[in-house]
């Protein structure tokens, strides 16, 4: 076996044992008394074999020469060097984390800003925190407005669920006008306005023939000014209790002014009033002479039938414009019964009404009051003759004048007058028509049976005795209708209107001294699998 070597080392580099310090400790503690990063001061091989302290702790400890270090201070060298390692890497983990978890600092401006600025900067803040805090307090405005709008939109979806017609449907409203006091400071128009534009039809009676034209037209005006609904006028020939025509009057004057669907006669009072130029214009217009002084010309323009009397009163029947209006007339006369306001009646198409009936008749009727028994006879006698010669002088008889919109629906009616019962529209090859006669009757539903509105008839009462229609309690406004074509083929839903009444003996004010009635008719829907 090969002897090893040993090269002789300088021990004076080694500092010299103090007390009990042995060698092994006195050249530990020489080596850290010296610069870590300096090579140790060896001889000559031991020298050049030193590693430097870049090749790191455990290389350098290893390098020792084992002849200078016993086992025990080897050990104690390393416990050191790895000691010290081990303590600058928990160090150097730790300072890696908490800067992990230390955000940034800011960056130091090169400059502080001046006090003008900061001031500035300030006010604008505070300007953007109070829009802020509006902002939130709009926005939370919002939300609640909008929750309480979402509830009243459900509760009236879920009503009109529950209310609204199941299938196309025709609104009528009646009323007793009242003379239509429309432009009465005194009285709130805008319930009954609000009523009629819901309707598709209203039937009116008791408008003045010298008044009643001018306050239609404000009514027309205020209806589509203020609440968007759009009619059709249809006025009915003038008449009255006090100034009764005789048929053959009636017809004379007939061709010589025939009957206008949208204008009413010209008011008397108004054409006593009017310029030589206006006499001339309205006798031109009838075709009539038109020479002559102003006398002349209002003699013979009051002679000419087309000018009501001044007591006069008219029916009118407003119709929306989506509606087609057919032929109307008016009917002096009912088996030969003079009436004393002549029912007026109106043809209407209704095109989404998808069954068998297609058209409507509306007639607005104004019966008679009952006093003493001079008047109850004469009531009587002509609820009547309404009732029991409808279908001869109302529906099948002459005088229905085609309006001019009519188109061919026109010749419906020009010949053979319109059918009342089915069988009879079956047998003219018609299409069959719903009656229905509204207004004031004067008379409760057990009245208007007993004179001739009964199933024999083929009428039906809508509205009982029990529901009181005037300022007096009294059950007097209602619907009375065909039974086959209309009672049988619609849902018939009927509707009374609590309006403020006028009751001049108690002081009251109020549109009329009637209460509007509302009727609709509804065409049910076929569900099939």
């Amino acid at each position: 076996m090969a002897q090893r070597v040993l090269k002789p080392v300088i021990l004076a580099q080694i500092p010299e044992p103090q007390g009990d310090q042995s060698a092994g400790e006195a050249l530990f503690a020489g080596k850290m008394a010296t610069d870590e990063g300096a090579a140790a001061a060896t001889h000559g091989d031991a020298a050049a074999a030193a590693p430097v302290p870049a090749a790191g702790r455990h290389e350098f400890a290893e390098s020792l020469p084992d002849h200078l270090l016993d086992e025990s201070a080897r050990k104690l060298i390393r416990s050191f060097l790895f000691g010290e390692q081990a303590k600058e890497a928990h160090e150097s983990q730790a300072a890696a984390e908490e800067a992990k978890e230390e955000p940034p600092s800011p960056l130091i401006p090169e400059s502080a800003p001046s006090a003008r600025v900061v001031k500035q900067l300030q006010e604008q803040l505070g300007i953007a925190r109070e829009a802020l805090a509006k902002r939130d307090a709009d926005v939370v405005a919002l939300k609640e407005q909008l929750r309480r709008e979402r509830e009243e939109t459900a509760g009236l979806r879920g009503r009109l669920q529950a209310a609204a017609p199941t299938g196309p449907s025709l609104s009528i409203l009646a009323f007793n006008a009242l003379k239509l006091r429309i432009d009465d400071p005194n009285i709130n128009w805008d319930p009954v306005l609000r009523a009629f534009a819901e309707y598709d039809a209203v039937i009116m009676s008791e408008i003045t023939e010298s008044s009643g034209p001018g306050r239609v037209e404000k009514l027309i005006a205020r209806l589509r000014d203020k609440f968007g609904a759009t009619f059709n006028v249809f006025f009915s020939r003038p008449s009255g209790a006090t100034a009764k025509k005789a048929s053959a009057a009636a017809a004379a004057t007939s061709a010589a002014a025939p009957e206008s669907a949208a204008a009413p006669k010209l008011s008397k009072s108004k054409v006593n009033n009017m310029k030589v130029a206006e006499l001339r214009a309205a006798l031109a217009e009838l075709k009539l002479d038109t020479k002559g002084e102003r006398s002349v010309l209002l003699k013979r323009l009051l002679k000419s039938g087309a000018v009501g009397e001044g007591n006069q009163e008219h029916h009118v029947i407003l119709v929306k414009k989506s509606l087609k209006v057919v032929a109307t007339k008016t009917t002096e006369k009912i088996r030969n019964i003079s009436m004393d306001y002549a029912p007026f009646s109106v043809l209407l198409h209704v095109p989404h009404f998808k069954k068998d009936v297609q058209y409507v008749c509306l007639t607005s009727v104004h019966l008679p009051p009952q006093g003493d028994t001079s008047r109850r006879d004469q009531h009587r006698q002509q609820a009547r003759a309404l009732f029991s010669g409808y279908l001869e002088d109302v529906a099948l008889g002459q005088g229905w004048e085609p309006t001019s919109d009519s188109g061919t629906d026109g010749s419906y009616v020009k010949s053979n007058g319109i059918p009342f019962f089915l069988k009879g529209a079956k047998d003219a090859g018609q299409s069959p028509v719903s009656h229905i006669t509204a207004g004031d009757y004067n008379a409760n539903r057990s009245k208007l049976i007993e004179n001739g509105a009964s199933d024999k008839n083929g009428w039906h009462v809508v509205l009982g005795d029990a529901v009181k229609t005037s300022a007096g309690d009294k059950a007097y406004d209602n619907f009375v209708i065909s039974k086959e074509t209309t009672s049988d083929a619609f849902v018939v839903s009927p509707n009374v209107y609590e309006l403020p009444l006028a009751c001049p003996r108690r002081g009251e004010q109020g549109a009329s001294d009637h209460k509007l009635v509302g009727l609709r008719l509804t065409e049910t829907i076929d569900r099939k699998a």
